[in-house]
């Protein structure tokens, strides 16, 4: 089966698109960029700090300005397929960084937490197999 997640804003967007090299299904997201001339290319490639084979990063994806939150429903570092997201953020060189890893604090084995994930301002929104957390941060995250 295919799996993959995507976001999209008016300028940016973030897509997964091919294996990364951390092995099978760990995956990576790619950033793209809108042109004036309307015409989308290939920015970054995005990839967890800690991946690994199975993590599915990519799974889900949300974009809000600056900053990118991406699901890993496979990572594993609460129990197997724990899960986790990634805060990444866009500094003015357009260039994106791993800021932040998130995990239910609760976490459980195959609870799945990043396989749906929102973003709107300050607010983080993580869904799970069978929950959803709010994250609330200040603004310049």
């Amino acid at each position: 089966a295919f799996w993959f997640g995507q976001g999209r804003t008016s300028n940016y967007a973030c897509r997964l698109t091919r294996p990364s090299d951390a092995g099978d299904r760990a995956s990576a997201a790619n950033v793209f960029t809108r042109g004036l001339d309307g015409v989308w290319i290939e920015q970054q490639r995005l990839t967890a700090s800690d991946a690994a084979a199975g993590d599915r990063f990519g799974r889900s994806v949300a974009l809000y300005g600056n900053t990118a939150v991406i699901g890993a429903p496979g990572d594993d570092d609460m129990a197997d397929q724990s899960g986790a997201a990634y805060l990444f953020s866009r500094s003015a060189g357009n260039q994106w960084t791993e800021r932040l890893k998130l995990t239910a604090e609760d976490g459980a084995e195959l609870h799945y937490f990043g396989s749906s994930s929102a973003l709107y301002g300050g607010t983080i929104v993580i869904g799970s197999r069978e929950s959803g957390y709010v994250f609330q941060f200040a603004s310049g995250m």
